[in-house]
């Protein structure tokens, strides 16, 4: 079963990748930047996060919770990492 991203609002999930947990974005759309922006940010923050990339394999087959899908945003990120361990 692959990862897949959810929106909050409207359906059931397993992990919360909300900005309250661990795996939420610490960049902000307006006080960070653009949407592209904070999701660029985003990227480079978790490729120098070792602990939270040792955790990644919890996302796998998972679905994950986000306010902003199914606009763009860090859990793009996380669906693509999580989704490629499962090759």
């Amino acid at each position: 079963m692959s990862t897949r991203v959810v929106n909050l609002r409207r359906e059931s999930y397993d992990v919360d990748i909300t900005r309250r947990g661990k795996w939420g974005n610490p960049f902000s759309i307006g006080k960070d930047g653009a949407r592209d922006e904070v999701i660029t940010a985003y990227m480079a923050w978790f490729g120098i996060n070792r602990p939270l990339q040792a955790d990644l394999r919890e996302l796998e087959g998972k679905d994950l919770v986000c306010w902003c899908s199914p606009l763009p945003c860090h859990a793009d990120i996380l669906l693509e990492l999580a989704n490629r361990q499962l090759e």
